[in-house]
């Protein structure tokens, strides 16, 4: 059973306890604080700022520090970007974003090993990318709905040239029939020289 200081040293019962000096709890296995305890004038639910440069500097986990669930790492040197999160209203739009003391910083999103980053995989919400997207390894595969170009686009191009050109795969098999209609002429560019093809818009 908690032993209460106050009933040992008068004092701290009628006047609190109070101190100018540093507390060192670092022998203590834990140390258990109330819910209504202040450090600083601030509730402990609203302390908004740590200083460190521990590759734990916050460790959340069923184990700590180790195999957290969400750990800050602010151990880089210099470190002066990192991530912020913005909240946002009822139905409103919620911000990660990329903070530095620079005007430009990247934002990396990686899954360990040969794990898959999902994203809105179980939501039924688009995606939008806004702005270039480069894929430098692997494939991109659709596997259900369509591709669609719009706006100002006008080229599907493949850097390879030769044997290492683009390929297009898979094209639909229309039955063979009579074509009607005004023709146009499609043009294709294979390495550097341009190879046209007729088409109709009418089918029989």
């Amino acid at each position: 059973m908690a032993k209460l200081i106050e009933h040992y040293v008068p004092v701290v019962k009628y006047g609190g306890l109070n101190t100018e000096t540093a507390v060192d709890f670092t022998g203590a296995p834990t140390v258990d604080l109330p819910a209504a305890t202040t450090v600083g004038g601030s509730g402990l639910s609203v302390l908004g700022v740590i200083t460190s440069a521990s590759a734990a500097a916050l460790a959340v986990g069923l184990a700590g520090a180790t195999n957290s669930a969400f750990i800050v790492d602010s151990s880089t040197g210099s470190q002066a970007a990192g991530l912020k999160i913005v909240g946002a209203t009822s139905a409103g739009t919620v911000a990660a974003v990329v903070i530095s003391s620079g005007a430009d910083a990247n934002l990396s999103i990686n899954a360990k090993g040969s794990g898959t980053v999902s994203i809105n995989a179980t939501a039924t919400g688009a995606i939008t990318l806004g702005r270039a997207t480069t894929i430098t390894t692997g494939d991109f595969t659709v596997t259900s709905g369509d591709i669609i170009v719009t706006a100002n686009a006008k080229k599907l191009s493949f850097t390879g040239t030769g044997a290492n050109g683009g390929v297009l795969k898979n094209l639909k098999n229309a039955a063979q029939s009579s074509l009607s209609g005004t023709q146009l002429d499609i043009e294709i560019l294979i390495g550097s020289t341009p190879y046209y093809f007729t088409v109709y818009p009418t089918k029989a």
